[in-house]
């Protein structure tokens, strides 16, 4: 119980990290084999929905599996040695729009600037690393590229929370043939109304300007939750487990509840005999089974916390041990000893005594 208290803990701590965008209502579509006009056209075409607001085109999106870093060096920084290298993702002007990402300095890619075509906006991770204090127009070195930043976007988690806040750039699209990294992914915004009769409009958008490419869309949540896969089906085999491990410990405690009321029938006769109470009789029943759980609980705790830290390593955007689990987890074991055995003790305590001392 300690630990499903820890794991759901954790994936709940997940679910309200904020990833420094937006994932709800994004359709992503894998526009792998269509050229720049085609790209340039779906984009166009799709906005005519009033129900899309938003589409921007780039390399990856979080929760894709495509890894494209080099290594880089900024002007004014001795990074020689360290050798640092970076995520580069390819973007066009409507990519921060489309995920609803923020700035933290300078712009970010526009129409309005001819010149951005050779600039370069890099996350805050980049900028702590580095160590500078005043980026924008500062020449970087990206895997021979010579770019000059023009922004600081903020942090988002391009990676799972598995892994650090990893430094990131984001070049514009050139719009070449052989663009490296191409085109990979296209972030449809979309109004949480008519969900259905708007996918219809994009498939149907797609079918006529892709000229018989596959067609494959996702949402961008639904592909972020994949991360997580694991630890939701832990938390769901420690809540099997568990459960079947209380069932088969309350038929133990339920027989051996049953066993001592009758070893402890004349005991009970006798105290009753001389004036005790039921509720009394009672308490001293139930006393003997919290006083075991008391001490199994914390018998417990220990190797739970030490298996739990252990897990938690895997990530390294976590939530701490705090009171709750313990608390939980202690509270819900003297809530189900109290119920497993309560009907034998006070069948017990409420017994006539006279046929149990019939005989003395």
């Amino acid at each position: 119980m300690f630990c499903i208290v820890i794991i759901y803990g954790q994936l709940n701590y997940i679910r309200n990290s904020k990833l420094g965008f937006s994932d709800k209502n994004v359709v992503v579509l894998r526009n792998f084999g269509l050229t720049n006009s085609q790209n340039d056209r779906l984009k166009t075409e799709l906005l005519i929905n009033p129900s899309v607001t938003h589409v921007g085109g780039s390399s990856v999106l979080p929760g894709q599996i495509v890894d494209d870093k080099f290594i880089f060096n900024i002007e004014g920084v001795d990074n020689t040695q360290d050798a640092p290298s970076l995520y580069l993702m390819k973007c066009d002007y409507d990519f921060l729009e489309a995920l609803e990402m923020e700035m933290g300095e300078g712009r970010f890619f526009s129409r309005e600037h001819q010149t951005d075509a050779s600039a370069a906006i890099v996350n805050e991770e980049v900028i702590q690393k580095s160590g500078l204090s005043d980026p924008i127009g500062k020449n970087i070195m990206i895997g021979g590229l010579r770019l000059h930043i023009i922004g600081v976007i903020r942090n988002f988690h391009y990676k799972s929370l598995h892994e650090e806040m990893p430094m990131l750039a984001l070049k514009l699209f050139s719009g070449g043939s052989d663009e490296f990294p191409p085109r990979r992914f296209m972030a449809i915004r979309i109004k949480g109304e008519q969900i259905p009769e708007t996918l219809a409009f994009i498939k149907n958008t797609w079918d006529r300007i892709a000229q018989g490419m596959p067609y494959a869309y996702s949402f961008l949540d639904e592909s972020l939750g994949y991360w997580y896969n694991n630890e939701r089906r832990a938390g769901q085999v420690a809540v099997v487990f568990c459960g079947l491990a209380v069932f088969v410990s309350c038929l133990g405690l339920f027989g051996l509840a049953s066993f001592a009321a009758e070893r402890k029938k004349k005991e009970i006769g006798i105290r009753k005999v001389l004036g005790a109470s039921v509720s009394r009789v009672s308490g001293l029943l139930f006393r003997e089974y919290i006083q075991l759980i008391v001490v199994s609980i914390f018998l417990s705790w220990p190797p739970a916390t030490i298996v739990m830290k252990n897990w938690l390593q895997k990530f390294a955007y976590r939530t701490g041990i705090g009171p709750w689990p313990f608390i939980l987890s202690g509270t819900a074991a003297l809530l189900i000893t109290g119920l497993t055995v309560s009907y034998q003790v006070i069948k017990a305590a409420v017994t006539n005594p006279l046929p149990s001392l019939r005989n003395e």
